[in-house]
């Protein structure tokens, strides 16, 4: 099963709660809070920290005992646990983290998993134009209206954000060889090799309207978008939101 979490980190802005937290989170995490020169860097760092512990806790690990270190392209991942003074090798826990504006996400699963938060921005033609199929943008600016372009441009931009991330491989694919197909997949090209990973999706459309799967709930601030890949269709269908 993946499990996605999400925080609103504009309550770290608060001296007092980002102290709170900061002093329950690892040391590398602290270290790597205090080399960030801007308040909202150290407020994304400080989230993400949090959502790690929270998505940690149904196996049973603590933030401060996990060892992480990165793949070949920079993805991050759990290779030991500390315990009693040792460390244990871990398999089979998976996880991903994206943050954008006020907001930071993370995805967990027994499988790989790649998750992407969105919000607009403003150069979204040139991007588009620049890193998309003559196709999407053909279908993007198909779309009636300036809002409905810009949603599509940013679905687009999410689910191949987050192919990306999910491969491991990174920015190192260009988003050109990665499509949604018909049947709601995500289809990345590696040379002459094809990979193709399950979607989920929600939207967030305004302060109290987020959609999953076209069902609304109600929950935080409008004009973001999430996308999801992993290698099985068994997520859960609802986002897990962490005070």
């Amino acid at each position: 099963m993946t499990t996605i979490y999400i925080m609103d980190i504009s309550k770290l802005n608060q001296d007092e709660v980002f102290e709170r937290y900061f002093a329950r989170v690892s040391l590398w995490r602290r270290q790597k809070i205090e080399r960030a020169k801007f308040r909202m860097d150290k407020n994304r760092s400080l989230g993400a920290a949090i959502l790690l512990a929270h998505g940690l806790l149904p196996y049973g690990i603590s933030e401060r005992d996990a060892l992480i270190c990165r793949g070949e392209y920079g993805k991050p991942y759990i290779s030991a646990v500390l315990k009693d003074g040792r460390e244990e090798e871990v398999r089979g826990i998976h996880f991903n983290l994206s943050h954008s504006g006020t907001y930071v996400a993370a995805a967990f699963g027994d499988v790989r998993v790649g998750i992407d938060i969105e919000h607009i921005r403003e150069n979204w033609k040139k991007i588009a134009e620049h890193f998309f199929s003559e196709e999407e943008v053909r279908n993007i600016m198909a779309r009636q209206s300036e809002a409905e372009r810009r949603d599509l441009f940013l679905r687009y931009w999410t689910i191949k954000e987050s192919a990306m991330k999910v491969s491991g491989a990174g920015m190192r694919i260009p988003l050109r060889d990665i499509f949604l197909k018909e049947n709601g997949k995500v289809l990345l090209k590696t040379g002459n090799h094809f990979s193709e990973y399950f979607l989920k999706e929600f939207e967030i459309v305004s302060e109290n309207d987020i959609i999953a799967d076209g069902i609304k709930s109600d929950r935080g601030e409008g004009g973001y978008r999430i996308s999801v890949c992993a290698e099985t269709d068994a997520f859960a269908q609802e986002m897990i939101w962490v005070e």
